[in-house]
């Protein structure tokens, strides 16, 4: 994920009252999906296997969105990035024969499904500060602050779905979030 382009602003309301505000938008991080093999190949990484797409051409979709797709076979209701019924594992996959032997999977094996075509749901978090100073006495401050995180509580999509295998029933699916709304409160009593 690209690092966010953070917009923060700090407003002086008086002289002893502030407005901190920051936005943090993280662009939508693109990804694959490999296949990882049960053993480690000779010198090469495990996850040199990609899967096919069938059936048209592959979208991402919007995790806002409750959709039910069959994944092997069964039918799946959550919230997905990808049709997960439209991967389909090349056919050495299958074999009991070790990567690069017999009818094992020549290393590597490139589906049809490109590098980093699918992007992961991006994320816009906005925080807001309230800060007021009182002046108790000649050396002796108080300050109450607000502060509060998500402020908007706008669902936030964790991209968890590169570690979900190809034979779960979770491809494809978002199934965590960031957290939601926070707010704490300070008091602070400076002498």
């Amino acid at each position: 994920m690209e690092a966010p382009t953070t917009i923060c602003e700090t407003m002086r309301w008086t002289r002893t009252t502030f407005l901190i505000s920051r936005l943090e938008p993280f662009s939508r991080a693109p990804f694959s999906k490999e296949i990882n093999l049960a053993e480690p190949l000779a010198g090469r990484s495990r996850r040199t296997v990609r899967p096919d797409w069938v059936g048209g051409s592959p979208t991402s979709l919007n995790p806002h969105q409750v959709r039910t797709f069959a994944v092997n076979g069964a039918p799946v209701t959550g919230h997905f990035v990808f049709d997960p019924s439209r991967l389909s594992l090349p056919g050495c996959y299958a074999s009991p024969d070790p990567p690069g032997t017999g009818t094992g999977c020549p290393t590597p094996t490139y589906g049809t499904l490109s590098r980093n075509f699918f992007r992961g749901p991006g994320r816009v978090n906005f925080d807001l500060s309230l800060e007021k100073r009182t002046q108790l006495a000649e050396h002796v401050e108080l300050m109450f602050r607000a502060e509060f995180f998500n402020l908007f509580n706008h669902t936030e999509w964790k991209s968890s779905i590169t570690s979900v295998p190809i034979g779960s029933l979770q491809l494809g699916q978002i199934t965590q979030t960031y957290d939601p709304r926070i707010g704490q409160l300070a008091l602070r009593l400076a002498f």
